[in-house]
């Protein structure tokens, strides 16, 4: 069956869990551009999302037919301080049903496999970015918290920042030079630092002409900058969009103003499973999260 014809109706081979072979990267990149058309899944992307991350392979599920892969859903291992501790979790990325195959509850299936595997090999939470349409879903199919969505910023300059202790923040994202080295090699992205007196900003296009934006800025001994040979300096701040979630930014000494709701092609919002079983939740001012922390520049 060719994913691009609409062919009849027949019983899936059934669930299987992703082994992330070549051919299987392949066809779930045929899937993932047929249902979102307009995204850049490439197997070279598929391939450093879902095998080159340093803190492991994603968990991943498919629903099979004919040889083709017709339903799937994956999340990648990421690590985060929460609630004081360094803890292994899952950041919710892609899913995706052929069209002519929903309705059948596969969303639901394949994510409830997905963190039932992942929670065997000790992990204990799931986090995700989720639009308007999907958050309901999350919600009322897999019990996720709607914790808040994110701020959405657009102007110049650096990010001013309160000195406030980080010590009651609930949800730190772990980063160290291994991993964001291969962040930054995310296949068809170019990312440029700029440097103040004491710290640094990430910026990736967003391929609007003269807008750039603001993926991190924050300590400048988070990693050795340095040894990252791939980035190239920025004389200058550009026209910057920021978005994500930290109570720090001093928005009322910064020159940046929300982004008008026109301009917003969908709200996005941050979602939170808990898999220990302590019903854990978060609270929005005790978050911190930027947008190299999922992935969409």
């Amino acid at each position: 069956m060719s994913l691009n014809q609409k062919s009849f109706y027949t019983e899936p081979d059934g669930i299987v869990k992703a082994c992330l072979s070549d051919i299987e990267i392949e066809k779930t990149a045929l899937l993932l551009k047929l249902v979102w058309p307009h995204s850049n899944f490439t197997k070279d992307y598929l391939n450093w999302l879902y095998r080159e991350n340093p803190v492991g392979k994603a968990e991943a599920y498919n629903i099979w037919d004919n040889g083709e892969i017709i339903a799937h859903y994956a999340a990648i291992p990421i690590k985060a301080k929460l609630f004081g501790s360094l803890e292994k979790g899952l950041l919710s990325i892609n899913t995706a049903v052929h069209p002519s195959y929903r309705g059948k509850g596969y969303f639901k299936i394949l994510a409830t496999h997905t963190y039932e595997n992942a929670k065997i090999n000790g992990v204990n939470f799931v986090i995700g970015v989720a639009n308007a349409i999907s958050t309901k879903l999350f919600i009322k199919q897999l019990q996720f918290q709607h914790v808040c969505p994110l701020s959405v910023k657009i102007g110049f300059g650096a990010v001013k920042q309160r000195v406030v202790d980080s010590g009651d923040l609930q949800y730190i994202p772990y980063w160290n030079e291994k991993i964001l080295s291969w962040r930054i090699k995310r296949p068809t992205s170019k990312y440029n630092i700029y440097k103040t007196k004491n710290s640094y900003a990430l910026y990736s296009s967003t391929n609007k002409f003269g807008i750039y934006a603001n993926m991190y800025e924050g300590d400048i001994n988070l990693v050795n900058i340095k040894s990252l040979k791939s980035l190239s300096y920025f004389r200058w701040n550009p026209l910057t969009i920021w978005i994500g979630l930290n109570s720090n930014c001093n928005w009322s000494k910064s020159f940046y103003i929300n982004l008008p709701e026109r301009f917003k092609p969908s709200p996005l919002n941050f979602i939170f499973k808990d898999l220990t079983g302590l019903e854990r939740t978060l609270v929005p001012e005790k978050i911190r999260f930027s947008l190299i922390d999922f992935d969409a520049f």
